[in-house]
């Protein structure tokens, strides 16, 4: 589900258990709703609501690292190409192929990974996972003195961080949404407010006040399922340091 059908539906729980607990007062007997039952039912509840904060400010923290580290990873990744290709630069020219390969890893990742900013048509073969054709026309050189066959080595490990940091920025995306967690929240949200409604008046200003509260809640939700996917979301990482990078790889 996208951070926008999950912040609906956030919502439609919440605002309709207030409204279930609302209405449903009505059917239950008289005499269950003396004083010393709603002190009870308001600890039960506050006792809830403080869980439920709890855990929701832990994932927004959760979700707000998890979108710092990927921005942060996009500029560390700029840095390591534009290093790469300077390395391969100093190489010489019989380097050029490699370097173009590099350029055309990249672009390809923009196109991939921001498909709404698209940059200029990638030659990059579909075959080629996370920059092994790079790694391969490295490996292909032949030194022809001590410095290139030192610059050959500190490309090819260099290429080897670069694939290494796409794996694990792409794993660290997937496993970042706890579905259960989230799960429990909603419920969680769901009792609260139906608790709230069974305690409440029935008018327009309660129920009005129900709707801009389900409404933040939703909002909560959504920021956290935004966070959790920056390459994905409406509210996205920036391609900005790959970008900059572009305009100087194989140049």
């Amino acid at each position: 589900m996208t951070s926008v059908e999950i912040s609906v539906l956030v919502f439609s729980l919440s605002f309709g258990g207030a409204m279930l607990g609302i209405y449903s007062r009505q059917f239950l007997p008289t005499g269950e709703f003396k004083e010393e039952t709603k002190t009870h039912v308001r600890t039960g509840v506050g006792l809830l609501t403080s869980m439920f904060a709890l855990l929701l400010s832990l994932q927004l923290s959760s979700g707000r690292t998890t979108f710092d580290t990927q921005e942060q990873d996009v500029a560390l990744l700029a840095s390591k190409v534009v290093m790469l290709d300077l390395v391969l630069a100093h190489y010489g020219p019989e380097a050029q192929p490699a370097r173009e390969s590099l350029r055309n890893n990249v672009i390809d990742l923009l196109n991939h990974v921001w498909p709404k900013e698209r940059s200029e048509a990638s030659s990059w073969a579909p075959g080629d996972r996370g920059g092994v054709e790079t790694y391969n026309k490295i490996q292909e050189l032949s030194p022809k003195d001590d410095n290139q066959r030192s610059e050959r080595s500190i490309a090819l490990g260099m290429a080897v961080d670069i694939g290494q940091m796409r794996w694990k920025s792409a794993s660290r995306i997937r496993s970042s949404t706890a579905v259960p967690l989230m799960i429990v929240e909603v419920a969680w949200a769901t009792i609260i407010f139906a608790s709230f409604g069974l305690l409440a008046p029935r008018n327009w200003a309660v129920i009005l006040s129900f709707a801009v509260c389900a409404l933040a809640v939703s909002g909560g939700f959504f920021l956290i399922v935004e966070m959790n996917t920056p390459f994905s979301g409406l509210i996205h990482a920036s391609s900005a340091p790959l970008r900059d990078a572009l305009k100087y790889l194989a140049r």
